[in-house]
């Protein structure tokens, strides 16, 4: 349980940093292009919540952090200080009772506790604008009049629309917006239905029937959800309404590009929505809201209108698009990626067949010590001469014969950032920069210099630090 707590803590811190990065990218990108077509500023804050469904090891061989990553040194295992001679005699103790947890184990607890707490708390808060949401919705009132049914039949040709549309008109509604997904419905509030004539109407309409006809409100729901388990992270906020932000503005310019009404009049039907929608309060759901600053974007939009090439404009956007997914989306770089597959994908076999483990990975008693040691990795109880075979394919990167000081041992290279280490090893079979496949033998257990059995000490060492090797190896 300990351990899975620790994973997905780990997961979200990384996608919690990766996702920091990738908005530091694209806030000064999005200010340089401000005044651009929303269209290609959709596409890049699309990213941010890309990036936290995708796997934190998502990259390519052609991506910036690959390229980058690739004009760094090579690492090697010098970096790593090997445990051999007298500390590796330390590791020989005569009972193993129990393996100490992580000191970090406490601080991962309570980072899942402040998560869960807050996912809870955000998930409720949800919950609870869905239920009220449903309220509103059961005492609105259908508008089924044959003018209505009419000219919603004309607009849904008009927009492209195919889907089932309902109109629902309530005093309780503050803004305009759609909800539904198998049966949408167009909500309206009560004051507007009644004062605005056909022309302004037709815009509001057709406004909500372009953003049915595209499943907003299914983008804004996982939007939603990704806020519940993210809630602690400015992007996904910032994401969301600069999201909403930029449908509505591509939303304004479809329903200008429909002639449903000119770019002026529909300029001045957003001013007369403020005024009419001053008291409305921001819905959860629907995640619109008649904020001033927001309309007023919508229609300096409107006034730009007039300048965009908007076949060009959708084509840039998605080239845009594409470039930042495959270059700069992938943060993670390839020699980290592969490390993290091969850990969790390829079946790491035991380096000895049939024996007995007789210490484990982490903090034990020695019987000589007065205080707990770091125990890097797992012993092999086996008799003198038994076969030792290579966990996965690799290239043997050290070899060291035994000597009086300290005990012989072979080091495969697996990935760039991947090792194993065998101690207590004699007869070697393998030379250095032979490579390796899984089952390979590369030699035999030797005697401990000072024992009387025969012991394999072996690690798995990522990322230049001891991991448990009980964890990933199949034993």
């Amino acid at each position: 349980m300990i351990e899975l707590l620790d994973t997905f803590i780990s997961l979200i811190m990384k996608q919690s940093v990766l996702t920091g990065i990738l908005t530091l990218l694209i806030l000064p990108l999005t200010y340089f292009l401000r005044n651009s077509y929303p269209g290609i500023l959709l596409a890049l804050w699309l990213l941010i919540p890309i990036r936290l469904i995708l796997p934190t090891d998502f990259a390519f061989s052609y991506s910036f952090a690959e390229l980058f990553t690739q004009t760094l040194p090579v690492a090697t295992l010098e970096s790593y200080t090997p445990i051999l001679g007298p500390e590796v005699e330390l590791h020989k103790f005569q009972h193993f009772n129990q393996t100490i947890e992580r000191p970090d184990s406490f601080i991962n607890i309570m980072l899942f506790a402040f998560w869960l707490i807050g996912f809870l708390f955000f998930v409720f808060r949800y919950q609870m604008a869905h239920r009220k949401l449903a309220r509103e919705l059961s005492s609105a009132q259908s508008i089924n009049d044959a003018q209505t049914l009419t000219l919603i039949t004309r607009l849904k040709e008009k927009v492209g629309c195919k889907r089932t549309v309902k109109i629902l008109v309530s005093k309780s509604f503050k803004v305009a917006f759609t909800t539904g997904t198998i049966t949408s419905y167009i909500c309206i509030p009560d004051e507007i239905y009644r004062t605005a004539d056909e022309k302004d109407l037709s815009a509001i309409i057709s406004h909500e029937l372009i953003h049915i006809k595209l499943y907003d409100n299914l983008l804004l729901h996982l939007l939603s959800i990704l806020q519940c388990v993210y809630f602690f992270h400015p992007s996904i906020w910032l994401a969301k309404n600069k999201i909403i932000e930029q449908r509505e503005c591509l939303t304004d310019l479809s329903v200008i590009k429909h002639g449903i009404l000119s770019d002026r009049a529909y300029a001045k039907l957003l001013l007369n929505y403020i005024e009419v929608t001053k008291n409305a309060n921001f819905q959860i759901v629907a995640g619109l809201s008649s904020d001033f600053f927001a309309m007023k974007k919508r229609i300096f939009g409107i006034k730009r209108s007039a300048v965009y090439n908007r076949r060009l404009y959708k084509y840039l956007a998605c080239i845009i698009f594409i470039l930042t997914s495959v270059l700069v989306m992938p943060m993670q770089s390839l020699t980290g990626s592969n490390l993290s597959n091969h850990i969790s994908d390829i079946d790491l076999q035991a380096p000895i067949k049939g024996s007995f483990i007789s210490s484990k990975f982490g903090m034990i008693q020695h019987h000589s010590q007065a205080h707990k040691i770091k125990h890097h990795g797992i012993d092999f109880e086996a008799p003198e001469g038994t076969q030792i075979q290579a966990v996965a394919s690799g290239r043997i990167v050290q070899i060291s014969p035994a000597s009086f000081s300290k005990a012989g041992y072979v080091v495969i290279q697996h990935t760039p950032n991947l090792f194993s280490r065998y101690v207590f090893v004699e007869n070697f079979l393998v030379q250095v920069n032979d490579f390796v496949s899984a089952g390979t033998p590369i030699g035999s257990i030797a005697i401990r210099n000072n024992g009387d059995h025969g012991e394999l000490h072996f690690e798995l060492i990522k990322d230049y630090e001891a991991i448990d090797p009980l964890k990933h190896l199949n034993t």
